[in-house]
């Protein structure tokens, strides 16, 4: 769920939110590395884009504990999305730069 949520608002932030840049889920890794123990006040999300490619883009996350150890790690691919078509669409080149680091 904090992957979710720190990948939507990177994209929310960057290339709009998903009305104006559709977008499905391809791919999602995670490994749990310690606990979290619910309900907790505070995590550390940290969310790059580790590579952009025609049509998907792919992200490696972390979820840091309040003392900064972190707790799992993330690896996921999206696919831009043609809502209409029902198929995969290419980036364009100013949602390409918008999502470069």
């Amino acid at each position: 769920m904090y992957f979710d949520e720190a990948r939507d608002a990177f994209l929310t932030e960057t290339v709009g939110p998903f009305e104006e840049f559709p977008w499905v889920i391809a791919h999602v890794s995670i490994d749990y590395e310690r606990e979290i123990v619910h309900p907790v006040r505070e995590v550390v999300v940290r969310t790059r884009v580790a590579t952009i490619g025609r049509t998907s883009v792919t992200f490696e996350q972390q979820v840091a504990a309040r003392d900064g150890e972190i707790a799992a790690t993330s690896r996921s691919v999206l696919v831009a999305w043609d809502e209409t078509a029902r198929t995969a669409r290419v980036i364009l080149d100013e949602e390409r730069a918008k999502l470069q680091p």
